[in-house]
């Protein structure tokens, strides 16, 4: 037994603002008791004399539940640092009760009320190739990765699949990464791609979003915006070097560390920033930076009209040309759009089939290669169409003039070959970009297209008329028929009906002159002879050709726009002018759901007027308005509900650069109208594999109080591995091992169950195969033989860090109890996986391990039951189950033994050595004990390893007392199950 020092120790406490940590007071306390936890909060509690010795320390306000944080030094360290939440005044006794909870519990009185989303979604993997440093792989739709993020690819070609760290993005649809394989241009039709996120810095990310209250995130849209928004009208900008400040038109109750929106106040100034003062009711100042100034200007502040009649339309306009170019689509349009950057478009009657033909193409039968005469336009990707080519054949890969395809040729090639693919346009968007007046783009993934006239593929554009007698024109032998005509183009008609003038009118049913449609058209009446007509933009949906002498010869002329944009638009007209302009924000009130919010002004069509982008899906009639108000002007914009990162930060610093571990879901979001606070979250992380533990520590260093976020990550179970064979010669043992051991010399492997002179914690000598090892052994010579037993079972404890911290009875444990239990144990251990859409013919998978040596020593039947749902044991089956099950059973031997001990803290190792998450030694010497090691319940035959992950202190009043700490453990084999059925997602 190792002599142990008793050391009385020196308690102090101290309470200190929750927000500036700057200490309050020190505070004296008496019948303290605290604890530490791991992946929640421990409390404390202790009492408070109120009598005339305390009543400087100002105790009302020092130890006011909910703002103050208290921490507790033994010997001048730190051992504990938390909250006070509570507290409770005794009259009788003159006395205040205080209790806190460790800061983890902050985490709970803290709500994420913003839209959070880690990682992507998967996308389709449409290609990939690899040329020995790089790979390129394209998705069949725009992935929205960024450089820097980690992808991951599942079932495109084993030589890619993996995470890998994206180098560059060509296109919205194309990623890069490096590799050393070397692949073909190649087609998938399985292939999956994601972004993952990092466990630890999504976690540093949301500690971060925690300290700031979500500062500077914008909402993505206002249907994900908490209520409400409050506006204060500004009537006057300064700035001197880059501080601002802004005067309110009446009292404000902004504050410090508040984040505002600044609208239309001054370029320099506008967009979110945060109070950093507020010298009277009405003003505040902001530093937005720099070492601009501003003198003194007087702002008319938010100005308001009443209006009068509003309206919902369609606005639909010819598409003349299109282009896309590395993802993003840019059109022209025929007359001035009124667009604005995020404006809800429809696009649609846009030939999709982008095609080049080349003449003169050769190929061999049976080969994958045909050469052009020249490879301009051709892509990656397009379909080819021709004489000998392959069914559904496209083109991988482009060399010079020969292009590789995915088929084999079905004949000789020969003559014009085809090329084509779908340049998808048409849809609803978003705009992009506004280049011109004319011109717009918005992001769509699709191949590129050169700026091209939007044009009708096969488009008849020249009609030769003829007559019938006199009862009908004629085109292709068709009677009067239907012509088809678009918007914007020019069409030839050729008459030869001597005796039949041809008109274009507006109504049917004989020839009107007062209804002839001169817009555009050219030659007119004519009965012999040519007649232009270039379509207007504004021509009506139908036209008639009539003939001036029988009112039988006519036909109908269809119009309609191909290649058109559209978009709802709200007009608005006040009762006096506005002075808006294009471009400006304005808010609309109590007008109607399709009108009310905030919006950027498209136009303005005249001084009581003016018209913005509209998601309504139906158009409405103009109406008369009553009540209904538009603001707009400089004004400060407030959130009811935040930021407010002054009131936010709590100082928890994140030090460890931990990094590798990864939650393998598609994406996490988490929602802000959810309200989950982060504790919450938190907690989620140590419910999967990929994810960890933690607690808040504090440190005292130059007269300060440092807190801590600390990840514990989990200690991966050790891998038992079954031994065949032993030989121990000249004190040299040698273990021979069913499969690979993975072991290096300097390592320590426990061995169990092999026998004398081979178990327990042994140093690797050499290792001669991958299935032998060595060790020192000072014992008589074994001759090699077969046996059996297992290395790996547990891990030695220099790998848990067990050996750092070591409690014995009697010594530095005041108090243990045993306490065996057979309820959660088990003589048959079953396990069940699990399965999608079940009928009622189908089971989920399920397996069981029974331990037969029990059984045969008179134990009962004692089922337990667990599961495994990982992506892992799914794929693998009923005999992945058994495998847990076989593990599982031999974890829950009946009985199960807890052991509970209280060790003096005055004696070493002391509070604060130890901390919840790391693992311990228990040397107890008594009869009972042995014997419950010496049986196969515990895995080592001479101590007991387990992982603290809580105590409680007692600290007496007196330090002639020593005090009392009660360790709460967990066993070294509940650690791996529980590890072993956390999720493990992929």
């Amino acid at each position: 037994m190792a002599e142990h020092v008793i050391t009385p120790a020196e308690y102090r406490y101290y309470v200190a603002d929750l927000l500036t940590n700057n200490v309050l007071a020190e505070i004296g306390f008496t019948s303290v008791s605290y604890e530490r936890a791991l992946s929640k909060s421990g409390s404390f509690t202790g009492t408070i004399p109120v009598i005339d010795s305390t009543s400087h320390l100002n105790l009302y306000e020092n130890t006011m539940p909910g703002k103050t944080a208290l921490y507790v030094l033994r010997d001048g360290v730190c051992v504990w640092g938390g909250i006070i939440w509570g507290r409770q005044y005794s009259p009788a006794n003159k006395t205040l009760q205080v209790d806190g909870s460790e800061f983890t519990s902050y985490l709970y009185h803290r709500f994420v009320w913003q839209t959070l989303y880690y990682g992507s979604e998967s996308y389709y993997c449409k290609q990939y190739k690899a040329d020995g440093s790089t790979a390129t792989v394209y998705t069949d739709v725009s992935h929205g990765f960024s450089v820097g993020e980690t992808v991951r690819i599942r079932s495109l070609n084993p030589a890619i699949n993996g995470d890998h760290t994206i180098t560059s993005t060509p296109s919205l649809a194309s990623f890069t990464f490096a590799t050393a394989a070397t692949l073909a241009l190649s087609p998938s039709t399985t292939g999956l791609a994601r972004t993952i996120v990092d466990t630890y810095d999504m976690v540093r990310d949301l500690l971060g979003y925690l300290k700031e209250d979500f500062s500077n995130l914008e909402f993505v849209n206002d249907e994900i915006k908490p209520s409400d928004d409050l506006e204060y009208s500004i009537s006057n900008k300064q700035m001197t070097a880059g501080l601002a400040t802004l005067t309110t038109t009446v009292p404000h109750d902004l504050i410090s560390g508040q984040q505002i929106e600044m609208v239309d106040v001054d370029n320099l100034i506008d967009g979110y920033q945060i109070i950093t003062a507020t010298p009277a009711s009405d003003t505040f100042t902001v530093d937005v930076g720099g070492s601009s100034n501003i003198a003194s200007t007087v702002l008319d502040g938010i100005s308001t009209y009443n209006i009068t009649s509003a309206t919902i339309e369609t606005t639909s306009l010819i598409i003349t040309t299109k282009a896309i170019s590395n993802n993003i689509v840019t059109l022209t349009t025929s007359a001035t759009h009124g667009l604005s950057v995020g404006d809800y478009i429809s696009i649609s009657n846009v030939e999709n089939t982008i095609s080049v033909s080349k003449v003169g193409t050769t190929g061999v039968s049976g080969a994958k290669t045909i050469v052009v005469p020249n490879n301009t336009d051709i892509i990656v990707g397009m379909m080819a169409f021709g004489t000998g080519i392959g069914s559904s054949a496209t083109v991988q890969s482009i060399s010079g003039t020969t292009i590789t395809l995915g088929i084999a040729n079905s004949g000789t090639v020969s003559g014009t070959v085809s090329f084509a693919y779908q340049a998808i346009i048409n849809g609803s968007y978003y705009v992009n970009s506004v280049p011109t007046t004319t011109t717009f783009t918005y992001a769509k993934s699709s191949p590129d297209v050169a700026a091209v006239s939007i044009s009708k593929a096969d488009e008849v554009t020249s009609f030769s008329i003829t007559n019938s007698g006199s009862t009908a024109y004629l085109y292709n032998s068709n009677k009067n028929p239907t012509l088809y005509l678009i918007r914007g183009n020019t069409y030839t008609f050729n008459i030869s009906a001597v005796g039949h003038n041809f008109w274009i009118q507006t109504t049917s049913g004989g020839y009107s002159s007062g209804n002839v449609y001169s817009s555009g058209v050219t030659g007119n009446g004519t009965a012999n002879g040519s007649i232009t007509f270039t379509v207007p933009s504004n021509a009506p949906s139908t036209l008639y050709y009539q003939s001036q002498q029988d009112s039988v010869m006519s036909g109908r002329l269809t119009i309609y726009s191909y290649g058109q944009i559209s978009y709802k638009s709200c007009i608005l007209t006040t009762s006096t002018p506005h002075g808006i302009s294009a471009g400006k924000s304005f808010i609309v009130s109590d007008v109607g759901a399709d009108y009310d919010g905030t919006f950027t002004v498209s136009s303005v069509p005249n001084s009581t007027s003016l018209k913005y982008n509209s998601l309504s899906l139906l158009n409405r009639a103009t109406e008369a308005v009553y009540g209904g108000t538009l603001k707009w002007g400089p004004r400060a914009v407030a959130g009811t509900y935040g930021a407010y990162s002054g009131n936010s930060d709590t100082d928890i610093q994140v030090s460890e650069d931990l990094s590798g571990k990864y939650i393998g879901v598609s994406q996490q979001i988490f929602r802000g109208s959810d309200m989950r606070s982060f504790g919450d979250i938190l907690e989620e992380f140590s419910k999967d594999l990929n994810g960890f533990e933690y607690r808040i520590d504090c440190d005292f260093q130059s007269g300060s109080f440092i807190r801590t976020f600390s990840f514990v990550p989990f200690v991966d179970p050790p891998s038992k591995i079954a031994v065949t064979n032993k030989a121990l010669t000249s004190n040299v043992g040698t273990i021979t091992t069913e499969s690979a051991h993975g072991l290096s010399v300097g390592d320590e492997i426990v061995i169990t169950n092999v026998g004398l002179y081979f178990d327990g914690t042994r140093e690797i000598l050499s290792t001669p195969t991958t299935t032998t090892f060595t060790f020192s052994s000072y014992a008589s010579n074994v001759s090699s033989t077969a046996c059996s037993g297992y290395i790996g079972i547990v891990h030695p404890l220099s790998v848990l860090g067990a050996d750092q911290f070591v409690f014995e009875y009697p010594g530095n444990v005041l108090q243990f109890n045993l306490t065996e239990n057979a309820e959660n144990s088990a003589t048959r251990m079953w396990v069940v996986g699990a399965a999608d859409e079940l009928d009622n013919t189908a089971s989920a998978p399920y397996a069981a391990s029974t331990s037969t040596d029990l059984l045969d020593l008179g134990w009962p039947l004692i089922d337990q039951v667990d599961s495994k749902t990982d992506n892992v044991t799914v794929a693998y089956g009923e005999s992945a189950l058994y495998s847990y099950a076989r593990d599982f059973a031999g974890e829950a031997r009946p009985p199960e033994g807890n052991f509970s001990i209280t060790i003096n803290g005055s004696i070493g190792p002391y509070v604060g050595d130890f901390l919840p998450g790391d693992w311990c030694s228990i040397i107890i010497d008594d009869e009972f004990v042995r014997m419950r090691l010496a049986s196969d319940l515990e895995p080592r035959g001479d101590i007991i390893v387990r992982k603290i992950i809580g105590y409680k202190v007692s600290v007496p009043d007196s330090p002639s007392f020593p005090e009392s700490v009660t360790l709460e453990l967990i066993s070294e084999w509940k650690e791996d199950r529980r590890l072993s059925t956390l999720r493990t997602t992929g």
